[in-house]
């Protein structure tokens, strides 16, 4: 059974990378939402810094803002 209260999945990676010391911030084009993190961990926790370096985009073509439950190809 799915928990309706279940944080949604961008939240959750996002807790795990700081938890390792790195910062992801949420972004949205079009109808999808990303994640955006600085590719060099010792970049500027700041979301602007994120996308004027080389960056990486968690972008799974559904949106993150939603709980695993809720998406159509978990």
């Amino acid at each position: 059974m799915t928990d309706p209260n279940e944080p949604p999945e961008g939240d959750l990676l996002r807790a795990e990378l700081a938890a390792r010391g790195r910062h992801a911030f949420p972004g949205t084009e079009g109808c999808m939402t990303f994640l955006i993190m600085a590719a060099d961990p010792g970049a500027p926790a700041d979301e602007d810094a994120a996308y004027g370096v080389p960056h990486v985009l968690m972008y799974a073509g559904e949106r993150v803002d939603r709980p695993a439950f809720d998406h159509c190809d978990p």
